[in-house]
């Protein structure tokens, strides 16, 4: 996948949780890119991790933080987190928004040992 790919899915992905009702949209275009990227997390793929990234950069909107952060990258830490620690630190501890978005995950299907690392990167930046 191509950097302007990547970036063009973060952005429909946006454009979704913009919407005035703040819901999930009727037009099958915006629902093709949030499909697209749950499909990428499903599939292991690791340039879910660029997707989620450009979203949380791209955006300082509370509401899709919030959403990013309880969907794509909750989701995310569950399927990958244990290949991606490293990065996912990185990332906090270089992205205060990031940073942010981690203290919004939940466990959820996250295994314990990932977890507990998880808690510790939000509490080592400060959450």
């Amino acid at each position: 996948m191509q950097n302007q790919d990547i970036q063009k899915l973060a952005r429909g992905w946006i454009e979704e949780y913009s919407s005035p009702n703040k819901d999930l949209p009727q037009d099958d275009k915006c629902l093709d890119h949030w499909n697209a990227l749950e499909d990428m997390i499903s599939a292991m793929n690791p340039e879910s991790w660029d997707v989620i990234v450009s979203i949380i950069k791209a955006s300082d909107d509370e509401y899709i933080i919030a959403n990013v952060a309880a969907g794509p990258l909750e989701n995310f830490i569950a399927k990958l987190g244990h290949k991606s620690l490293n990065k996912i630190e990185n990332e906090a501890l270089n992205s205060p928004r990031f940073a942010y978005a981690l203290r919004g995950v939940w466990q959820n299907l996250t295994p314990d040992d990932v977890w507990e690392r998880i808690t510790m990167i939000v509490k080592k930046t400060g959450g």
